[in-house]
């Protein structure tokens, strides 16, 4: 499974690019979100922040995760448009739980 990581927050990124790793997943990390990027094809999700979201608009996967940093506010707007929130850092184990349950979805 190919998963689109795009997040601001340096720290974020790559705790989650580990954890996805140590879980199985292939990670392409998009640093600077551009709807016209090449690696967004084919990918089965994509876990992004608010900023990359709205840089991103429709583009990729279809299946999405909101990335909030743990104990960041998340504004409730978006909350309808993803199928889950992920806090980061978080427990490893139930990273990959949600993530699963979204592909499973």
């Amino acid at each position: 499974m190919r998963v689109i990581l795009a997040a601001k927050d340096d720290e974020a990124r790559e705790w989650l690019a580990g954890v996805l790793g140590s879980g199985g997943y292939s990670v392409v990390v998009l640093v600077d979100a551009s709807p016209d990027a090449p690696e967004l094809r084919g990918a089965e999700l994509l876990i992004a922040d608010p900023e990359s979201f709205k840089s991103l608009g429709d583009a990729g996967p279809k299946r999405r995760l909101l990335l909030s940093a743990r104990g960041g506010m998340v504004d409730m707007s978006l909350i309808n448009s993803f199928a889950d929130v992920l806090a980061v850092p978080g427990n490893p184990e139930e990273v990959l739980a949600r993530i699963r349950h979204v592909l499973d979805g």
